[in-house]
């Protein structure tokens, strides 16, 4: 049975065959070398994943608002709905429904894309590098790509949660007009 290691496992276990093989020299992994480049790079993944909830927050209002103006809007439907049998969780589940099913479309979507963009990074970094002239893209595109499944996980369960909340937070208010006031019009 093996045992899959990254690249960082890889690049110590290389090191220690080869300390063990030649201990009177120093031998050192091309990550040590570039120490604080890494560093850099560790601290921009946690700024960019906490920019990603930020973004999923701003999508949680924007879907609230959106229920709610739905809400609003369908009042007569839904008085409709309730004055023919309809119960208010039945109703409040289509809200919901339609909620998940946003959040379903674009965290798909965004995953897809997300994952081809991971896999086509080394190419679109030495594109850029001969478009632009600038050789750190070229830097850019020596550094192996990694997907990182739980940080992944993470991404699309927030990208699911944030508009299921929002929808649910939009919903609790379907049934708060009296039905005779709302059809007193019709």
């Amino acid at each position: 049975i093996g045992i899959k290691l990254n690249h960082y496992e890889r690049d110590l276990a290389a090191i220690g065959e080869l300390k063990s093989a030649f201990p009177e020299i120093t031998v050192q992994s091309w990550r040590d070398y570039n120490r604080s480049f890494f560093s850099a790079l560790r601290v921009e993944k946690n700024i960019l994943i906490l920019l990603i909830c930020l973004i999923f927050i701003v999508v949680g209002v924007n879907i609230f608002n959106g229920m709610r103006r739905l809400v609003y809007e369908r009042r007569q439907d839904i008085a409709v709905f309730s004055a023919l049998g309809g119960r208010k969780k039945e109703i409040k589940s289509i809200f919901i429904m339609q909620g998940l099913l946003s959040g379903l479309k674009g965290t798909f979507f965004g995953l897809i894309f997300g994952i081809l963009l991971c896999k086509n990074i080394r190419t679109i970094f030495h594109l850029l590098a001969v478009i632009t002239s600038n050789s750190s893209f070229e830097t850019f595109s020596t550094i192996p790509p990694e997907i990182v499944f739980h940080e992944v996980l993470f991404i699309c369960l927030f990208g699911l949660f944030s508009p299921l909340a929002a929808s649910w937070k939009a919903s609790k208010g379907v049934l708060q007009a009296n039905i005779a006031e709302v059809l007193h019009n019709e």
